[in-house]
């Protein structure tokens, strides 16, 4: 996996805002005070942007942070953050090592507290034994228009006896959690788990589903309390009821978008009085007659999937399933009281049995909800078990999304052979550019356009290979410089573009080829994205048959440079393709490719460009599309990693220039020819 870091670190340094200064203070775990000395430095000088704390591995191989008493006498161990920072794994072992911070389990301070503007963000971490009597928010409290971000972490046995055993967001504030875990953690009161209270906002499982298990309320919402006016969305999340004596999820006001999500609830699944939208989900309630008898003392209504008191608050959206009928699934593919043959694997997620009504039983269309204007997956790019989607698990050549979290495998496997080229026929003009490194590793490039259509765009990603698949979870869109000799490496804005995922059921990808799914990232624009992948140009081919020159093909760059670079590709039928990846004159992505054919080890290539632009997503037109000349590249390897790049353009603004590229990548099955 190291060649996976080497990579990242080679094409784009840091997916944040490189146009601002960066501020890194390296932090050894096991060292308490030189974490709040940092958090200290970082509050008091906040005329920078980008602060990281990066957590190394202690002197004596610690990994993390316990806290046996408060910070200053305050209901926090760290001080309150009033700026924004990113806590970073740097741990010696980070691939299989999260850093724990640990609390005293007594129930006398939170780990740390957000106000005003500030942000955190926090990832491949553990947050457990935090607890709090009288107020909200047992580990982490956040208020006014603070932000909080948990990527891939694990809140456990965290407790508070107000709203909120784990996380507390009041104001207007907002979370943002994707990959994480919530286990154990107990509310005497509301939201076992998270409370969202006032105008604060949510987003649960944008880039990557939430397991919810075995969190306690004492009153209501043993994994989500949601009292706030803004619409909450939830996506590929698992909510294991356990032993919740109410309701997992608790929304007495506030909209909900709920898509592929997967309840197992042994009382209520959500109890709602406003809009809750349901697309895609399953519930699995316990059998009939096994229901609990009430939801509180008092109450004798039986427990349900979906408890709308009267409201109305339940519109299915279709392509649900659930054990009763209950949540109003008046759609033609909706199945109420209908068995979803889940089981748990070894890891206690759900998966899908063989014959299970939910495979391919969802949708194979973005999704719009009402009241917002951009489309989004409908099952997500991989479900809860790291697996891609939307598989095709029937083996029809159609990707539909199963119902619930997870994903029914397809077939297929990936190999050295997907290499390539491939596109949509239907959009023309757009295409991903695979690069297979290794069994484990492949690079991905996507070139399209840009959402507003005023111009070119292109992303990259490190993608691991799970099955039959691709999936990118970091995807990237580098802007903020110029072309030429404006360059300049360090004004790049490494943009998160969200993740996406690439289905082969055949090396091939004859007929429809396979399937592409892109998250998106709504604030920079770019909505969720069903594509295809059917295959135009072949490196080594399925059987495994290079040409001599095949491993010339990959990634190159100049390192004074990096944040653009070549693509070349030696194909089966002996020519040359390269696409250079690059910005205009305003900062703006650009990019331009071209065929040739090579005499020895050289190629002169005729490169096009898109004069006029399409759109990204649901309203591309292949016809707005205009590929025009746009010069020549002159090609020379002078040794397998070492290729001259000789460009001469015909276009304003663009001149003519020349770069000693290096290699940065080299594609598996390939080897070097003698020089």
């Amino acid at each position: 996996m190291m060649l996976r870091f080497i990579l990242v670190g080679f094409l784009f340094f840091l997916s944040v805002n490189a146009n601002a200064e960066t501020f890194i203070i390296r932090v050894k775990a096991g060292d308490n005070m030189a974490l709040i000395d940092a958090i200290k430095v970082i509050n008091a000088n906040d005329s920078l942007f980008n602060y990281f704390i990066d957590v190394e591995t202690g002197p004596n191989g610690e990994t993390g942070f316990e806290f046996t008493e408060s910070y200053e006498s305050s209901n926090n161990a760290l001080p309150t953050i009033t700026s924004r920072i990113v806590i970073r794994n740097r741990l010696d072992d980070r691939e299989s090592r999260q850093v724990s911070f640990t609390g005293t389990g007594q129930r006398d301070f939170r780990l740390v507290s957000l106000e005003g503007f500030a942000s955190l963000n926090i990832g491949d971490s553990v947050i457990q034994d935090f607890g709090l009597n009288g107020e909200s928010g047992g580990a982490i409290f956040v208020t006014g228009k603070a932000g909080f971000v948990a990527t891939s972490c694990r809140f456990e046995n965290n407790f508070s006896n107000m709203n909120g055993g784990a996380i507390a967001c009041t104001g207007e504030s907002r979370i943002l959690t994707a990959g994480s875990e919530y286990v154990d953690n107990r509310s005497s009161n509301l939201g076992g788990a998270i409370s969202l209270e006032g105008q604060a906002t949510g987003h649960f499982g944008f880039n990557g589903g939430n397991v919810f298990r075995n969190n306690f309320a004492g009153v209501f919402g043993c994994d989500l309390n949601i009292q706030t006016s803004r619409t909450i969305s939830l996506e590929n999340n698992v909510f294991d009821g356990g032993n919740c004596p109410n309701v997992s999820v608790e929304n007495p006001f506030g909209a909900m978008g709920i898509s592929a999500n997967t309840f197992i609830h042994a009382g209520n699944g959500i109890d709602s009085t406003a809009t809750a939208q349901l697309s895609g989900n399953i519930f699995q309630g316990p059998p009939p007659g096994n229901q609990l008898n009430a939801l509180s003392p008092g109450s004798s209504k039986p427990e349900a999937a979906c408890n709308d008191f009267g409201s109305g608050a339940f519109v299915s959206k279709g392509y649900n399933i659930s054990t009763d009928a209950s949540c109003s699934l008046n759609q033609v593919s909706d199945q109420p009281n209908t068995d979803p043959l889940l089981s748990l694997n070894q890891n206690g997620l759900p998966i899908l049995n063989t014959g299970s009504p939910a495979i391919d039983a969802g949708s194979d269309s973005v999704l719009v909800f009402d009241g917002e204007d951009m489309a989004v997956l409908p099952c997500g790019y991989m479900d809860i078990n790291g697996m891609a989607r939307p598989q095709d698990g029937d083996g029809n050549g159609g990707f539909e999304c199963d119902t619930g979290a997870s994903e029914f495998l397809g077939t297929g496997s990936m190999q050295a052979g997907h290499s390539g080229a491939f596109y949509n026929a239907l959009r023309n003009g757009e295409g991903n550019y695979v690069e297979m490194l290794s069994d484990n590793v492949a690079v991905v490039y996507t070139f399209t356009f840009r959402p507003d259509g005023s111009g070119p765009s292109w992303f990259i990603g490190v993608g691991d290979i799970r099955d039959n698949s691709i999936v990118i979870e970091d995807l990237l869109r580098p802007t903020g410089t110029s072309f030429g000799s404006g360059f300049d490496p360090d004004a790049i804005d490494y943009s998160d573009a969200g993740g996406m995922s690439m289905i082969f059921p055949t090396c091939d990808a004859g007929g429809g080829g396979g399937g592409v799914a892109y998250s998106g990232n709504p604030e920079l624009g770019y909505e969720g994205l069903l594509s295809r992948a059917q295959r135009i140009t072949s490196i080594t081919g399925c059987n495994n048959t290079p040409t001599a020159n095949a491993g010339l093909s990959g990634s190159f760059y100049d390192p004074a440079r990096n944040g653009e670079g070549l693509i070349v590709e030696w194909l089966t039928n002996g020519d040359v393709v390269a696409i250079f990846f690059t910005y205009d004159q305003n900062g703006d992505q650009f990019w331009t490719f071209g065929i040739g054919t090579p005499s020895g080890k050289s190629v002169t290539i005729n490169a096009l460009y898109p004069a006029a632009s399409t759109v990204w997503g649901r309203n591309f037109n292949p016809g707005d599309v205009d590929l025009q000349p746009w010069g020549t590249f002159n090609l020379t390897w002078t040794a397998c990693d070492s290729l001259d790049f000789d460009y001469n353009s015909t276009v304003p603004g663009y001149g003519s220039g020349s770069y000693d590229y290096t290699r940065v990548s080299t594609l598996q099955s390939t080897t070097c020819p003698s020089f």
